[in-house]
This record gives C-alpha cells, sequence and structure tokens, in this order.
C-alpha cells in the first residue's frame, strides 16, 4: 500500500495529465491505483475518497465541455467515485461489472 503523501501526489498528477491532454497516461495511472490499492483490499471508502475529489475538480470543465475526455475515461472516472460503502451488494456488484 501507497502512503497517503504518495497516494496525492498521483491524485494531482491525474488531475494535471488530464487537463493537460495526456488521457492515455493518466487512465493508466487510474487503473493501477484502483487494482492496487482498490481491487486487493475492495476498501469502498477509500475508492470513493481518492477518486471522487479527482472527479469533482473535472465536473464542471467536464460538463461545460471545457475539457475533452473521451466517454471510457468519463465513465470510469464516474465508476470508481461512486459511494459504494452506502450501497447494497447486487447494486455494487452490478456497477463495479464496468471496472472489469
Amino acid at each position: 500500500m501507497k502512503t497517503i503523501a504518495e497516494l496525492n501526489n498521483y491524485r494531482i498528477k491525474i488531475l494535471l495529465l488530464l487537463k493537460n491532454n495526456d488521457e492515455l497516461i493518466a487512465k493508466n495511472i487510474i487503473f493501477w491505483i484502483a487494482n492496487d490499492e482498490f481491487m486487493q483490499n475492495w476498501d469502498y471508502k477509500w475508492m470513493y475518497n481518492f477518486f471522487s475529489p479527482i472527479y469533482d475538480e473535472l465536473f464542471y470543465e467536464l460538463v461545460t465541455e471545457k475539457l475533452k475526455l473521451s466517454r471510457e475515461t468519463r465513465n470510469l472516472l464516474e465508476t470508481l467515485s461512486l459511494p459504494y460503502f452506502k450501497m447494497d451488494k447486487s447494486k455494487k456488484d452490478k456497477l463495479l461489472k464496468r471496472l472489469k
């Protein structure tokens, strides 16, 4: 597991990459973080706390189309930033199938 400082650095790196049109690199980091930190421990609260601020930061730019991201990347960020820890198991399983 990574330290909080390392994870904050990755969050900042993802935001900068997405805002500077390096979507592919950002997406690879997102998948790597999700697989390394979340999929091994199934810590839904951690996943929400990590990815939700990224999506929140980009939301206005995505809605106003100032930031162009592929539908796949948008869906990935939306899926990872959902509060799964508040959902029932069937809904959680249905949504997480998108990640695989």
